[in-house]
């Protein structure tokens, strides 16, 4: 379990005192050989300050590369686990390009640092004060960012789009179910009926079992699972440390925050000036009856991401009274990878959907352009005999249940209908692909022994279809050659099936 971190710590961190002595502690190698005998090093220097400093400089070293950029800012373990890296958050602000946007689960500020660069007016809350916090820090240059600390299930802001991130830890363990993440999703969607939203979950959740569709568009298989229990309302209490690019109240039923032009509010609501106007950190007018940013309770409570609970509800989305299996979700799901890794599966409400579109692969790369699939495309493709090449598409286009539709923009056919694996004489641009040298029953004496035959050495195994654990066949089979093969191991209508390829040496 990491370092608890307070607000007082925060505020240490932010000042003069802390950005020193964090540069010092920099300067160690803080790798397991060397950490016990870092550690005295900088309790000598620091006292009681050492377990602060260690783990946040450990902590930003870590962030590199899901973060760059990010070598100045606060986070806690779990914060940045859960954090959207760069790349993928950019990816989703150009989507809300020119809107008013609300996080709802902000924490650290990771989604925001990508939002304030593109949209006019940007609030985030959270329950968890010390987040905000750091989230002040982490944005202290941004003036078009209001942060409050308010419940995610009780909405504060009013002609926003509504971003959630839910947290996918429960009872210490990763979920899955929609229900148990927190805050639930059935309850955000019940909380947001009506309003564009935005939810982020993780890519194993099945949405096949709650998407509909779009308005036109026939209902389509698929959707996310999960729903969960209601949370109470926020304490009104946010405290900001340190220089907050804004800091302020925002109580349910005060009207809300309306984002107009480049700052919240008008009238007599919450109004952002700039650093510099009005006060340290920017300056913030509270909404009429709210408490201004003094003191107040540390509180985690439902809403905050890392803790139980938050809400949202996206428009056209809807819950009948027999709990989880009468959710459905009208709109987009978006499954995104990153550098050949599924990141995500993202929901998008109707009325932020593109029309026609109910699922959406974009796979992203941190070197490059990404690109984008939908099932607006055509899926139509030939059945034959396979081609030269082996393709497996990028997890996200697979997630999505797209593999027809990439095969049909790449000239390429299923090896079998109910099977991911891709086939044909070519193989797409910066795509990884298999050269097919032999088809052989999947017999493991005659496997061995064709192997022996080719001298291989290095050997990639491919599975999808059969119950088999690569690892455990590799041993089997023992190659102990020089030439490195790849084996894709399939299944052909009822036929376990194996390709003996070239094992590729870079992506195409």
């Amino acid at each position: 379990m990491g370092y608890r971190f307070s607000r007082a710590d925060v505020g240490y961190l932010g000042g003069q005192e802390g950005v020193a002595a964090l540069a010092a502690v920099d300067e160690l190698p803080l790798t397991a050989a060397s950490l016990v005998r870092d550690l005295e090093r900088v309790r000598r220097d620091f006292g009681e300050r050492a377990g602060v400093l260690v783990e946040t400089v450990r902590l930003r070293r870590r962030a590199a590369v899901k973060l760059p950029g990010a070598e100045h800012w606060l986070f806690d373990d779990d914060a940045l686990q859960q954090a959207t890296p760069t790349v993928v958050a950019a990816h989703r602000a150009r989507r809300l390009a020119g809107r008013a946007v609300h996080d709802v689960t902000c924490s650290v500020g990771a989604e925001l640092a990508a939002l304030q660069q593109v949209c006019p007016s940007v609030l985030g809350s959270d329950l968890d004060g010390v987040r905000l916090a750091m989230a002040a820090h982490n944005l202290g240059g941004a003036s078009n960012v209001l942060l409050a600390r308010a419940d995610a299930l009780a909405p504060c802001s009013i002609g926003t789009v509504v971003i959630a991130d839910p947290a996918r830890r429960a009872d210490g363990r990763r979920t899955y179910d929609p229900a148990k993440l927190q805050p639930p999703l059935p309850d955000l969607i019940e909380a947001y009926a009506g309003r564009d939203l935005v939810v982020k979950c993780a890519p194993g959740i099945d949405f096949d079992s709650f998407l509909v569709g779009v308005p036109g568009r026939s209902g389509a298989p698929g959707g996310v699972p999960g729903v969960g229990a209601r949370t109470p309302a926020a304490e009104q209490d946010y405290s900001g440390t340190g220089p907050a690019p804004h800091a302020a109240e925002v109580r349910p039923g005060d009207g809300g925050v309306r984002p107009e032009g480049g700052t919240f509010g008008s009238g007599d609501a919450a109004s952002v000036r700039g650093a510099g106007e009005g006060g340290s950190g920017g300056g913030v007018s509270p909404l009429p009856g709210a408490e201004g940013s003094g003191g107040g309770r540390e509180s985690r409570r439902r809403g905050a991401r890392g803790g139980p609970g938050g809400s949202g509800r996206g428009r056209g989305a809807g819950r009948s009274s027999d709990g989880l299996g009468g959710m459905r979700w009208h709109g987009e799901v978006e499954v995104v990878s990153l550098d050949g890794s599924v990141r995500e599966a993202c929901l998008w409400s109707a009325g932020l959907a593109t029309p026609g579109v109910t699922r959406r692969a974009s796979v992203l790369s941190t070197n490059g352009p990404g690109w984008t699939i939908t099932d607006a495309e055509p899926d139509d493709i030939p059945e034959r005999e396979p081609g030269d090449w082996i393709v497996d598409p990028d997890g996200a286009v697979v997630r999505a249940g797209l593999v027809r539709h990439y095969a049909a923009r790449h000239g390429l056919w299923q090896l079998d209908p109910r099977i991911a694996y891709l086939t044909g004489d070519r193989v797409p641009d910066r795509v990884r692909g298999f050269r097919i040298l032999d088809r052989l029953d999947f017999r493991e004496k005659a496997l061995r022994a064709e192997l022996q035959r080719r001298d291989c050495g290095p050997l990639e195994i491919l599975t999808r279809g059969v119950d088999l654990d690569p690892d455990a066949l590799r041993a089997r089979l023992r190659p102990r050659g020089g030439t490195p093969l790849t084996l894709v191991v399939t299944r052909i209508g009822a036929t376990p099936t194996v390709f003996l390829c070239e094992t590729p040496s870079v992506t195409r």
